[in-house]
């Protein structure tokens, strides 16, 4: 984290290996800072510096299709930014040119004919993440360099 750290600032807390909780920062001292959970209210004290903590990304930014494009790029907020685009139906993401689809366990509908022309002749950028718009940015590769 940012070894600037204001109160009010948002953060994201190591709880266990495997869990982040949102907060924020309450109070700041010379060694520790003062983080409320926003899960239960509770109130956690933190050595400044600790790799426990995370600035959290801006609300308006959390949801972009391209996670390269997240201002802090690291476990919490992009596990959030994937988290936020799944609850929304945006299944597929990207991360730089890499794709990464999360199985929504019901049929979207994203497959249909209409769809693959949409992504025909498009750059992999101009479109939403889409495993077509992988496979014709592939096809174009493959075409231009033969």
């Amino acid at each position: 984290m940012a070894t600037r750290v204001l109160v009010t600032s948002r953060v994201w807390l190591k709880v266990t290996d495997l869990r982040w909780a949102s907060g924020v920062v309450e109070k700041v001292g010379d060694k520790d800072l003062v983080i409320r959970l926003d899960e239960d209210k509770s109130q956690v004290t933190v050595e400044r510096g600790s790799t426990r903590i995370s600035q959290r990304t801006p609300s308006l930014m959390v949801e972009v299709d391209d996670l390269t494009a997240l201002p802090d790029l690291d476990e919490p907020n992009m596990l959030h930014s994937l988290q936020m685009r799944y609850l929304r139906d945006k299944i597929y993401t990207r991360t730089g040119p890499i794709l990464v689809g999360i199985n929504p366990w019901q049929d979207l509908n994203l497959y249909g004919q209409e769809n693959l022309r949409s992504y025909r002749g498009r750059r992999m950028d101009d479109m939403p993440p889409h495993v077509f718009g992988v496979a014709e940015a592939a096809f174009t590769n493959l075409h231009n360099n033969r």
